[in-house]
């Protein structure tokens, strides 16, 4: 009988313990909703970054990091001033795009929240870019692919016209 008490005690304690850690892990959840304006920057311009946050718990600090990408790769990330609180559970900072050849940037809060350092999911912003698929600048080789499209058409041509004559 007692070792089957100890056994029931035992796995109350162990299930306490248990909710008490989901529970704290739920009521510490955060959740940002991103605003960005202008909402589809160009390449090298300033950006205002709204972030309106919601979770439990006192936000002490709030960093915002930011990182540009191309369409094969990324910049490091870069961390920007603190974001400032403009309305309850509300900031804001502004931050310069570096890169002229970026497509996107990625951004994600650094959060205090009574005492623990907390990161938040990345969000995604997509750069305006030309027509062409470029971000304005003009370094591009316009015409370049059409060339070897044409080299290749030549070349598969004469092997063609080889075969026939054989």
């Amino acid at each position: 009988m007692k070792k089957t008490q100890k056994t029931l005690t035992l796995g109350l304690v162990i299930l306490s313990i248990i909710t008490l850690i989901l529970l704290n892990t739920v009521s510490a959840a955060t959740t940002v909703e991103y605003k960005v304006d202008p909402q589809m920057p160009t390449p090298e311009s300033e950006v205002t970054v709204t972030a309106d946050i919601t979770g439990e718990g006192n936000i002490t600090a709030i960093w915002l990091e930011m990182q540009e990408c191309t369409a094969g790769s990324c910049y490091g990330w870069k961390t920007n001033a603190s974001m400032q609180e403009t309305a309850d559970m509300t900031y804001e900072t502004d931050i310069k795009l570096d890169h002229d050849d970026a497509a996107y940037f990625s951004l994600r809060l650094v959060i205090n929240r009574n005492g623990e350092w907390e990161t938040t999911e990345e969000y995604k912003v997509d750069l305006n870019l030309d027509d062409n698929g470029n971000n304005g600048s003009s370094e591009s080789t316009p015409g370049f692919e059409t060339i070897l499209f044409l080299v290749s058409l030549i070349a598969g041509a004469i092997l063609l016209q080889r075969k026939r004559a054989e």
